[in-house]
């Protein structure tokens, strides 16, 4: 297999925010869709029912980046509508669906190059960086991130508590104190 391009080179992926949302009603101006936007985007299972067409991942054919698409119709009288919601997922979101060598080099370029990527994409790589290294317990790692990035420490805790689902990890549970005591960026967060 071809090596892909990188996510910080794709005309694509670099340009999107983490979650992309389009709502059309048909017979209203205004609406849209985001089917030019995910035109390079490839479902990565068979689609071989309307609930698999309707809710799967799809794969940047350019970088490999990985998202979670889900669409809903609803037929009315007075004008049918359509939701679609694109969301990107982290790396070890995906990590099943790519080989532990491709999983490994995505990480290290995140970490190489987070500095570089623009707004949209900065907190993708950082947030993903955080979910890796809390996943891997590594502590060191994640403070240096959270000292390069102060900006973005209140939303990545928010998420990693989500992915997380609000378990008792202790490596999360220690970093928020600290983040709290330090910082003070999130206080009245409760948890």
């Amino acid at each position: 297999m071809a090596k892909r391009a990188s996510i910080f080179d794709c005309e694509l992926c670099g340009t999107l925010s983490d979650g992309e949302y389009a709502f059309s009603k048909f017979g209203q101006e205004g609406g849209g869709t985001l089917s030019g936007m995910t035109a390079s985007l490839v479902p990565v299972e068979s689609l071989d029912s309307l609930r698999a067409e309707r809710h799967h991942v799809k794969r940047c054919t350019k970088c490999g980046t990985f998202y979670r698409y889900d669409t809903s119709y609803e037929y009315l009288v007075n004008g049918s509508e359509e939701e679609e919601e694109l969301v990107r997922l982290a790396p070890i979101e995906a990590k099943d669906r790519m080989s532990p060598e491709e999983y490994l080099r995505v990480m290290r370029e995140y970490e190489e190059r987070a500095d570089e990527a623009g707004p949209k994409l900065r907190f993708h790589v950082v947030k993903s960086l955080a979910m890796h290294y809390l996943a891997e317990g590594d502590s060191d790692a994640m403070k240096r991130l959270m000292g390069r990035h102060p900006d973005l420490t209140p939303r990545i805790m928010g998420c990693l508590k989500e992915w997380r689902g609000r378990s008792s990890d202790p490596l999360l549970a220690q970093l928020i104190r600290e983040a709290k005591g330090e910082r003070g960026l999130l206080a009245g967060d409760g948890g």
